[in-house]
């Protein structure tokens, strides 16, 4: 099967290889949000950068302006190239395909299984019993906006409120008492809550880092992956420290990660309600109190698969996506023996960069970053700045 088109927000996450950006051979073209119309993509901010899908929940003109570019792309491709398959992202961008070519996507869980998954509530009573929470409960907002002002939180206890879908942030508060003793962070704190909407509410775990435990579900075994650490750099950048910060975090803690990442995987493999296959990820919270905690999961690839398609190629493997359809259709393939090959180490980084007197782009973070490594699809201005993808591999003698 030749003609598989990637649908997603960044050409880049399509593209295996990130030292010359270069297609690895799988994809035949992709439809994105972001990219460069180059190397058989169809881009639809190729000249503005701007991403319109983030937190697409919130957001009904974006989502209807992408699924009607992502609708008229996909019948233009069907058109020129009559066995055109599709594989997409995520379940969203699948929802984007017109329904008379929904029989040409590939590699798609159930996307009502993802939406109740995508859901922080719902997340939470299916796994209330097998996988370990901080403390919650569900409050309504106009409750929320009470104890607020009377002081409810923060004094008696530290807490996170969360809308029950968003994504890197978006529509989280976390309410102490350092934060709180801004009377402007307190008044925009309030002003977010929706007083008839019911919000999360868990107690908040200090704690050593988040991280991404990374897992591949087939028919027959689930395989935890080369996985990432979390951390937020200057300009409230985030950081996805692959592999090595990984397995450097304390062993008893790890083995809990490891856990909670067989029960998920174990659970969505041999459910009929919520059976999951594929490229699947597990948030977890490293507690300071030497607890883990699960925080959400989602039956997709993950915002540093650039990196995790780097890595693969480094240890001699096929990509990420040929794994993924592997896990999809193929029962007979066995994973484990090339899993195991994987040992380059590497970061994903969203760093900053601006434009120079020459026009050119210029990082005003380490200079030292691998300008080979940039993954211009992802440019998009930020009051002047402008934010792109830096990937990094190291060695294992690389500190």
């Amino acid at each position: 099967m030749k003609n598989i088109y990637y649908i997603g927000y960044r050409q880049g996450d399509a593209e295996a290889s990130f030292f010359n950006q270069t297609m690895d051979g799988y994809f035949a073209g992709s439809i994105t949000e972001l990219g460069n119309n180059k190397r058989g993509n169809i881009a639809h901010n190729a000249t503005t950068r701007i991403q319109l899908s983030q937190n697409v929940e919130f957001d009904e003109r974006n989502t209807k302006i992408m699924r009607e570019f992502i609708n008229e792309k996909c019948r233009e491709i069907v058109a020129k190239v009559p066995d055109a398959y599709f594989y997409p992202y995520s379940p969203v961008y699948a929802s984007y395909v017109p329904p008379e070519l929904q029989d040409r996507i590939l590699c798609c869980n159930n996307p009502r299984a993802f939406a109740v998954l995508d859901s922080k509530f719902q997340f939470r009573k299916i796994f209330e019993d097998i996988l370990p929470f901080a403390p919650f409960e569900y409050v309504v907002g106009a409750e929320i906006i009470k104890r607020l002002k009377d002081g409810t939180y923060p004094n008696k206890k530290e807490v996170v409120i969360q809308r029950d879908y968003g994504a890197g942030g978006f529509g989280t508060i976390v309410v102490s008492k350092e934060y709180f003793a801004d009377p402007k962070f307190k008044e925009r704190s309030i002003q977010e809550i929706y007083p008839r909407e019911t919000y999360l509410v868990s107690d908040y775990i200090e704690s050593i880092c988040s991280t991404s435990l990374h897992l591949l579900v087939s028919n027959n075994e689930v395989h935890i992956l080369p996985s990432s650490v979390h951390r937020y750099i200057e300009h409230h950048k985030l950081d996805y420290m692959d592999y090595k910060a990984f397995t450097k975090l304390p062993k008893d803690m790890l083995e809990q990660a490891y856990d909670c990442g067989y029960k998920f995987g174990e659970f969505v493999r041999t459910s009929k309600k919520y059976r999951m296959r594929g490229w699947v990820h597990i948030d977890l919270l490293f507690g300071k109190d030497g607890k883990v905690y699960a925080m959400e999961a989602n039956p997709r690839f993950g915002g540093s698969v650039g990196l995790q398609n780097r890595m693969f190629r480094a240890a001699g493997l096929e990509s990420v996506f040929e794994y993924n359809y592997r896990a999809f259709y193929d029962e007979k393939t066995d994973f484990a023996d090339g899993l195991k090959k994987i040992k380059p180490l590497g970061i994903y980084r969203h760093a900053v960069v601006k434009r120079n007197a020459d026009g050119e782009l210029v990082s005003v973070e380490a200079e030292h970053v691998n300008r080979e490594g940039f993954d211009m699809t992802l440019i998009r201005e930020e009051d002047g700045m402008y934010t792109h993808s830096v990937y990094e591999l190291q060695t294992e003698d690389e500190e």
